[in-house]
C-alpha cells in the first residue's frame, strides 16, 4: 500500500515537474539549442541525425506530453488497468526527454534551459519505474 502511495505521489510530481520543465524550455527557446546538441552527437556517431525543430512544433509537443500525462494520470486514480503500461512507457519517454538538458549542461559546463526542472522530471520518472510494480489497478465500474 505504501508503494502505491509513493507511485501516485510520483505521478503527480512528474506532471507538475513536466509543466515547469516545459515552461522553462519554451520561455528560454530551448528548441533553438537542439541542433547544437544533436550536431555534437552526429560528429561522434555519423548515423545520428541532426535534429532541427520549429518552436511552434516544439511547444505543441510539450503541451501534448503534459495533456497526455495529465489525462492518463486521472485514469490511474480511477484504477483503470490499461494505465499501468501507458504510464510505464510515458515514464521512459520522460526520463529520456529529461536527460537532454542535463547532458547539455554537463557537456558544456553551463546552464541550459530546462536543466533544473529536468532533474525533477528525471527523479519522478525513475521513482515511477521503481514503484509501478506495486500499482495493481482494479477495474472500477463507473456506472454504479
Amino acid at each position: 500500500m505504501r508503494n502505491v502511495r509513493i507511485f501516485q505521489f510520483s505521478l503527480v510530481g512528474l506532471i507538475i515537474s513536466q509543466v515547469f520543465n516545459s515552461m522553462e524550455q519554451m520561455m528560454s527557446h530551448f528548441s533553438l539549442l537542439i541542433p547544437l546538441f544533436t550536431n555534437k552527437i552526429h560528429h561522434r556517431i555519423p548515423f545520428f541525425p541532426v535534429i532541427q525543430i520549429n518552436e511552434g512544433i516544439f511547444m505543441f509537443l510539450n503541451l501534448l506530453i503534459i495533456v497526455t500525462i495529465f489525462i492518463v494520470g486521472a485514469f490511474v486514480f480511477l484504477e483503470m488497468k490499461w494505465t499501468k503500461n501507458v504510464i510505464f512507457i510515458l515514464s521512459i519517454i520522460e526520463i529520456i526527454y529529461a536527460l537532454f538538458p542535463i547532458l547539455l549542461a554537463l557537456h558544456f559546463r553551463k546552464y541550459f534551459p530546462g536543466t533544473i526542472s529536468s532533474i525533477f522530471v528525471l527523479f519522478f520518472g525513475v521513482l515511477i519505474l521503481f514503484t509501478i510494480s506495486a500499482y495493481k489497478p482494479q477495474e472500477v465500474n463507473l456506472e454504479e
